[in-house]
């Protein structure tokens, strides 16, 4: 099974890759009128969510490999978790419109700077509160809505600001923003960020509650 699930990682990382430059290309297409010009935006946010939605389902074979269990995961949850973090890095492009006051492309075209859920530094600071705000039990079995939103918010910022940062760099305010990251480093992170996310959670002892309590049990009983 574990080497299943590393054939299916390098899978869902090479579906990551081959959007990731059809979203390049799409962009640097010519768009000769308005229709053309919503449609490159909104095949640009759906490409920003769908990369959310790679990475965090990377995670969850990080998680399954780790609890050599695939028979007792809690599907709704985890589809739950892959379309929410996915619905969040989409949301974040929201923010031109928000700003821009108005759906009119060409005033979103006419902003200057960048809105304020493209600053990457708020965003990671606001997941990390979230991610170490009190947990619902003590012995972590589960995590609290707020734990699992920010680890969530985390997962689909660093997908969407990554991606953008090929362009601009990161926005970073109130410490200065980058250059513009190398199509190298950017691959690199997409490939390394499930794994950060599942490192992390286990050093700081979080389950995500995929495999079930009574699968848990179930298991513990087998191997006795």
């Amino acid at each position: 099974m574990a080497l299943i699930i590393k054939l299916c990682y390098l899978c869902l990382y090479l579906l990551i890759i081959f959007f990731s430059l059809l979203g390049d290309y799409i962009i640097a297409l010519p768009r000769p009128n308005t229709l053309i010009m919503y449609l490159v935006a909104i095949a640009d946010t759906l490409i920003h969510g769908l990369h959310a939605f790679l990475t965090w389902f990377m995670l969850i074979l990080l998680k399954i490999r780790t609890s050599h269990s695939l028979y007792f995961c809690d599907t709704k949850l985890i589809v739950y978790d892959i379309l929410t973090s996915s619905i969040i890095s989409i949301l974040i492009d929201f923010d031109h419109v928000i700003v821009a006051k108005s759906f009119s492309i060409h005033n979103i075209h006419q902003l200057t700077g960048r809105p304020f859920l493209h600053n990457t530094a708020a965003l990671l600071i606001i997941s990390l509160l979230l991610i170490h705000s009190p947990i619902v039990n003590d012995d972590q079995q589960t995590i609290s809505y707020y734990n699992r939103f920010g680890w969530l918010l985390l997962n689909a910022t660093i997908a969407h600001h990554i991606r953008d940062g090929l362009r601009h760099g990161l926005y970073l305010y109130p410490f200065p923003s980058t250059n513009p990251i190398s199509l190298v480093l950017c691959f690199m992170i997409f490939f390394l960020l499930p794994i950060i996310i599942h490192l992390y959670s286990q050093c700081i002892n979080v389950d995500f509650g995929y495999l079930s309590h009574s699968a848990s049990r179930m298991m513990r009983e087998i191997s006795v």
